[in-house]
């Protein structure tokens, strides 16, 4: 059911779900399910994860988070606009990236790939 959980997971504000496949004690097959929240929702996440699943009891380790800044700007395509961010580290830019749900859905609109889509968001930008 790990498609259900993750959803409800991150309805509730979750910043990250994923499943991981592991060897447990004596080789038995297992998974891990691992979630990034912030301690705000911690206690709601806990909840989700003892209410939805067979676990009995979860492991909690803080993390530390550290990100790019990041600007962004829409870029119009020949599919249609495109929200794109641009990661800058120390004033020089690093990364640029076109959101993908804009790119999924431009895709599905015009009956073709998302790689399409990205194509045609660096052709506008240059």
């Amino acid at each position: 059911h790990y498609d259900y959980v993750m959803q409800k997971l991150l309805e509730a504000k979750a910043d990250d779900v994923w499943v991981t496949p592991l060897m447990m004690k004596k080789n038995r097959p297992a998974s891990m399910l691992s979630v990034l929240c912030s301690t705000k929702v911690r206690s709601q996440i806990k909840d989700i994860l003892f209410t939805h699943t067979t676990s009995i009891g979860i492991r909690e380790y803080g993390v530390t988070k550290n990100m790019l800044n990041r600007k962004y700007f829409d870029v119009d395509t020949s599919y249609g606009k495109v929200k794109v961010k641009q990661c800058v580290l120390k004033g020089i830019m690093v990364n640029t990236k076109p959101e993908y749900n804009d790119c999924k859905q431009l895709a599905e609109q015009h009956g073709v790939s998302i790689a399409e889509v990205e194509k045609a968001v660096l052709i506008s930008m240059s």
